[in-house]
């Protein structure tokens, strides 16, 4: 079935929607976010997540701390993407609805009245 996709959904957007919409990613986001209501700090939940790695999972050094980097590049890669959706693709559908909506105000007869109302 994969095969089929088109080579760009299979490189490019898969694995992008992967590290997006990670049941992991989410976990740990939410786990965090609880600790925060908890009263932790950032530092602490950082300390609390490399304890986590190193002495629950078993994890070594170099593979806790290889963990640690992935998961940041991870979140800085999704804080990006978010950001460009919000500063180029909102704006746009935002400029495209108010152009609909005043069209159908004109299909109506209201913008008229709207402008002399204006003046």
């Amino acid at each position: 079935a994969k095969k089929k996709q088109p080579f760009l959904v299979r490189a490019l957007l898969l694995p992008l929607f992967g590290l997006l919409f990670s049941e992991a990613g989410r976990r740990r986001r939410r786990a965090a976010a609880i600790l925060r209501e908890r009263g932790a700090s950032r530092a602490g939940i950082v300390a609390a997540s490399w304890r986590f790695k190193r002495n629950l999972r078993g994890k070594g050094l170099v593979s806790a701390a290889l963990l640690s980097v992935g998961e940041g590049l991870s979140a800085a890669v999704v804080g990006a993407l978010g950001l460009t959706v919000k500063l180029t693709i909102f704006p746009v559908l935002r400029l495209v609805r108010r152009r609909r909506e005043r069209q159908e105000l004109r299909a109506k007869g209201v913008m008229g009245e709207v402008k002399s109302e204006e003046e």
